[in-house]
């Protein structure tokens, strides 16, 4: 993945399209919060900071908000764990943004073991096709590939979890959360479609998420 990344930054496409989405991955307390923002097909991180006043850290994301002119309905923010309390804390405050939530079945439920491994596949693709501009950041491009995947018991595609993360000494990938969360969107493939797309299957834990051992093409039908 890493070759591919550096693929991306040495080549971007041509800047295109004009809309906009926002996603906030929460740190309550030691974890980065982070705000990315995508306009068109280019993606940008807003803002990344710690802050274990879950108060304070609301408030700078609701200003973030305005100096990026932002709203409501264009922000997705990470709703399991403590970013449930974020995200009704801003509604309260007349943010109500979306909610995602990675742990939940995967709309393409016949590849995906579930939301979160969706979204880093899918974005995983575009990046392999030079389809997005990445922000040139270097911690950034450590998470994008430092993450393992592979397919489980099932045949589904899953993620290394957070927690096996940390027991090789790796820091929560904050920051791909949020650029990735705010990716997906900007490719009209990955809206509701019919269309040829590329299932990958592996049977071991690859060293990062965009490498497998073999691949097959067949035409199916994604939720993206």
């Amino acid at each position: 993945t890493l070759r591919l990344v550096e693929e991306l930054r040495a080549n971007p496409p041509a800047l295109a399209g004009d809309d906009s989405k926002a996603f906030c991955d929460f740190g309550a307390g030691g974890a980065e919060n982070v705000l990315a923002i995508r306009r068109g097909n280019r993606v940008q991180i807003g803002h990344a900071w710690r802050e274990a006043d879950t108060a304070r850290a609301i408030g700078k994301f609701i200003t973030l908000f305005r100096e990026h002119d932002l709203k409501a309905e264009d922000i997705e923010g990470d709703a399991d764990g403590m970013g449930v309390v974020f995200i009704d804390l801003m509604s309260e405050n007349g943010w109500p943004i979306r909610r995602f939530h990675g742990g939940q079945p995967a709309r393409n439920s016949k590849v995906y073991s579930n939301r979160s491994a969706e979204l880093w596949y899918e974005a995983r693709r575009m990046i392999e096709k030079r389809e997005i501009i990445l922000p040139n950041d270097q911690t950034l491009i450590g998470q994008l590939t430092s993450r393992k995947g592979w397919a489980n018991s099932k045949g589904l595609l899953c993620l290394e979890s957070k927690e096996d993360m940390r027991k090789r000494g790796l820091a929560s990938p904050d920051r791909a959360d949020a650029v990735l969360g705010a990716m997906i969107g900007a490719i009209p493939g990955l809206t509701p479609a019919r269309f040829e797309y590329e299932r990958v299957f592996v049977s071991r834990p690859s060293d990062a998420f965009g490498f497998f051992d073999r691949k097959m093409m067949r035409r199916g039908q994604l939720l993206w």
